[in-house]
């Protein structure tokens, strides 16, 4: 739900709901538009904090869709780049292993390939609509518009990690007291 705050954002086209990097406060933050206000002195980082909190706290009525690495980014990944081995986890193109959340944000040779927050300016999506010359992709199918948009948005919304699976729990233990117990008139023993 929509907070009386966030509404005066909304309505006044400051914040595009569920699009960090699109929306104007951010723009003005990033100084990809004229304001007077200047950064205020916020590093690249915290504005990338505001972008990613605008992706996902502030929605329409209607919650945009939250993407997750394991059911939606990996098989794109694992399709369009490890499909050739190019970015496996056996030798990696570029030292950059695509196949785990951990080592995709490890990155490679030329750091992290997700920028959270801000999916238009991230190494990845650069290399994938061609901003950024790649060398690879020959022979894997390639990744098609409506997937670069989905990328992009799972880093808008900031390229989270898959949830962790609950810990297993530790076997129960008790301080068990054995007794031995004989009887008398037979002297058979037993322990309880």
């Amino acid at each position: 739900m929509t907070s009386p705050s966030q509404t005066a954002f909304v309505s006044n086209n400051r914040v595009t709901p569920g699009d960090g990097p699109g929306s104007r406060v951010v723009r003005m933050l990033k100084g990809t538009l004229t304001h007077s206000g200047g950064r205020a002195g916020l590093t690249d980082q915290q504005v990338r904090t505001i972008s990613v909190w605008i992706s996902q706290r502030i929605q329409e009525s209607q919650p945009a869709e939250r993407l997750e690495f394991t059911g939606d980014v990996l098989p794109l990944l694992a399709r369009s780049c490890n499909n050739s081995r190019c970015h496996d986890a056996v030798n990696p193109a570029g030292n950059l292993d695509l196949t785990t959340h951990a080592s995709l944000v490890r990155g490679g040779t030329n750091g992290n390939p997700t920028l959270a927050g801000d999916g238009a300016e991230s190494l990845l999506i650069k290399t994938i609509d061609g901003r950024v010359n790649h060398t690879g992709g020959f022979g894997d199918p390639p990744v098609v518009p409506a997937e670069t948009a989905m990328l992009t948005a799972w880093i808008n919304q900031g390229a989270s990690a898959p949830p962790t699976p609950p810990a297993a729990s530790a076997p129960v233990t008790t301080n068990a007291v054995l007794v031995t117990v004989t009887d008398s008139a037979t002297g058979d023993s037993e322990q309880l």
